[in-house]
């Protein structure tokens, strides 16, 4: 219990003093990050603050898996445009550069802003190419060759076998050839292709051409006369470990959104992000916890000693040390808990894989006694103490209020026997 005790102290007082019933709200390590760092004061946010920005950020979803990203992660069709229909003119208009919602454009000779969805991509169109990795731009007039860094646009004349003919989108303008494997073109966003008279479906784009859907023809980007490209998808500009989602692949978008975000700098965290309109949680920092009594608490037996667990008239859980979301399952029970070595949460006879919004399920029932206690009838059982070895759990019952009772079982299968009756 002292480990715990200098644990909370040493952190309660980097995070600072707090009332009892203060609300809190979370902040993140980035305003793509979609679970909070933790959780403080407005009153610590607002000491210190440093700034507010404007996020763009897109809500896309692929294979079920969901995901915030900011506008450098993700290329769509209006990205790789040079010229759009605009809807509000009927007029051909030339892009010069879009956000997550509005497009600048010139229409003849007026700079405008036009909201994205007031403009469709022109089909003729060869569009841009956007580099998605580090790679070369061989200058046509010189032959020599520079750097094309990750994220630099291109405009693109036409396309051969394996380069896009380009000029660049900035001065000085130079004409010349980058490799269309190392970008982003409408190529690798086409959902039909103009080859001579017809319309083809695109299956993919890779390093050997088009596939065109449910046929074995192969297009090389030189046939591709014109492009219809997918209105509600986009391409992924770098991976997403987490989820090994690969750099090129296909999004699907959901929501566009922008909005105001304010930066603090906060001792353990550094810079965080939070918003100021964001609804107060129940979030109960460390040191207000520490005024109610303290009925069972668990550590992980990891170098940080992360996630924490604590039984105080209801059960806690905590991400970082410094603050506990009170897991509404147990109501205001006190029970033991208990957390493994491979980060399983014991909570009385409930048991959850860790993670931020954990789902506890029964792992012992009453049932498990029938060969221990025969057909005994059991009217209340109560764990009292989990003690969690390398192998084993082992179990501090109470039955029918006052029948003690300990069994252990296999950690990974557990097959209840007798520990000790007393």
């Amino acid at each position: 219990m002292l480990l715990f005790f200098s644990l909370v102290f040493f952190i309660s007082k980097a995070l600072g003093a707090a009332s009892s019933n203060v609300n809190v709200l979370p902040f993140f390590r980035s305003p793509q990050s979609s679970i909070p760092s933790g959780y403080t004061t407005y009153e610590n946010l607002k000491k210190n603050y440093i700034k507010s920005i404007e996020v763009q950020t897109i809500t896309a979803e692929k294979d079920d898996n969901y995901f915030q990203l900011n506008k450098n992660q993700f290329i769509d069709e209006m990205d790789l445009s040079q010229k759009a229909i605009d809807l509000s003119s009927s007029r051909l208009v030339t892009i010069l550069k879009c956000s997550n919602t509005y497009c600048t454009i010139l229409d003849q000779i007026n700079l405008v802003n036009r909201p994205r969805q007031q403009l469709i991509p022109w089909f003729l169109d060869k569009g841009r190419i956007v580099m998605w990795r580090n790679s070369h731009f061989i200058e046509e007039k010189s032959k020599l060759s520079h750097i094309a860094e990750r994220g630099t646009f291109y405009n693109v004349i036409h396309f051969l076998q394996q380069y896009a003919y380009v000029i660049e989108s900035q001065p000085p303008y130079r004409v010349g050839y980058v490799p269309i494997v190392d970008g982003i073109s409408k190529l690798d966003l086409a959902q039909y292709v103009l080859c001579g008279n017809n319309w083809l479906p695109v299956q993919y784009h890779n390093k050997d051409g088009l596939k065109i859907a449910k046929s074995n023809l192969v297009l090389k980007p030189h046939e591709v006369e014109a492009f219809l490209t997918y209105s509600d998808k986009g391409i992924l500009t770098e991976a997403i470990d987490s989820h090994r989602v690969l750099p090129r692949s296909h999004l699907k978008v959901l929501h566009n959104q922008s909005s105001s975000w304010k930066i603090s700098f906060l001792e353990q965290h550094g810079e965080v992000y939070w918003q100021e309109n964001a609804k107060p949680t129940n979030i109960v920092l460390a040191q207000d916890l520490l005024k109610n009594p303290i009925y069972s608490y668990a550590l992980a037996p990891t170098p940080r000693q992360l996630p924490i667990l604590v039984s105080s008239n209801g059960i806690y859980l905590s991400h970082d040390g410094l603050s506990f979301s009170f897991l509404e399952q147990f109501h205001y029970q006190n029970l033991p808990v208990a957390i493994d070595q491979d980060l399983n949460l014991y909570v009385g006879n409930y048991r959850a894989k860790y993670s931020h919004n954990p789902k506890f399920e029964p792992f012992f029932h009453i049932s498990h006694l029938k060969h221990i206690l025969g057909n005994r009838d059991i009217l209340s059982l109560q764990i009292k103490n989990i003690l969690i070895t390398e192998k084993l759990i082992k179990l501090d019952l109470l039955i029918d209020h006052h029948h003690q009772l300990r069994v252990q079982g296999s950690r990974k299968a557990p097959l209840w026997s007798p520990w000790f009756m007393f």
